[in-house]
């Protein structure tokens, strides 16, 4: 397993609490956040504790909670662990050029490939989910796969690509729509990109 030293681990709490609790964030990718908590009495010494400590500050209405990410929704844990896990990654990778101790948000670059994006995420989170991204990680290119109409509305036309089968010859074709998503109805959504 992979461990970040003691510098490592407060750049990586320090980046993540930028990610997480910009404003952008905590209306759009994960309403409600208030803050959260990655240290404690003798570290953390794996993620079933991590998972399972009382860490995770949430609002509702005037008062906040701190709970533990198990008693979170199953799209705010899936969220918060692959952002925790990319910003790891990138953390592991910056110790070979020395950056670490100074890498921004803003400057985290790379591919990222996700499969089905939206999934246990409210239909209203997913409307602001690809503008945030784009905001909170301005140099990453993400790949993403979905069969949710809501998050389409968040790109532009030669940002979506559709995948078919050619019904005659089998292969698999990529067809841009040149129309953008931002101006068509619901139903158009579910017919031009989800059949």
């Amino acid at each position: 397993a992979k461990r970040f030293g003691e510098e490592e681990a407060r750049n990586f709490a320090r980046i993540l609490r930028k990610v997480l609790l910009s404003d952008r964030t905590t209306t759009e990718l994960l309403p409600g956040l208030d803050g959260f908590e990655l240290r404690g009495q003798g570290g953390i010494a794996n993620s079933s504790h991590l998972i399972n400590s009382f860490r995770f500050d949430m609002r509702t209405g005037a008062t906040s909670l701190r709970l533990p990410a198990t008693w979170l929704s199953h799209g705010y844990q899936a969220t918060l662990a692959w952002l925790a896990d990319l910003i790891g990654h990138v953390l592991w990778e910056a110790r070979s050029d020395g950056r670490h101790g100074t890498l921004d948000p803003h400057e985290i670059e790379g591919l990222v490939l996700i499969d089905e994006l939206d999934l246990h995420l409210h239909p209203v989170w997913q409307v602001g989910l690809i503008s945030t991204l784009k905001e909170i990680l301005p140099r990453v290119q993400f790949i993403v796969t979905t069969h949710s109409p809501m998050l389409l509305t968040g790109l532009e036309a030669d940002e979506i690509v559709v995948l078919a089968q050619d019904p005659e010859r089998g292969d698999v074709v990529a067809e841009i729509n040149p129309q953008t998503p931002k101006l068509q109805t619901a139903g158009e959504l579910l017919e031009r990109y989800f059949g």
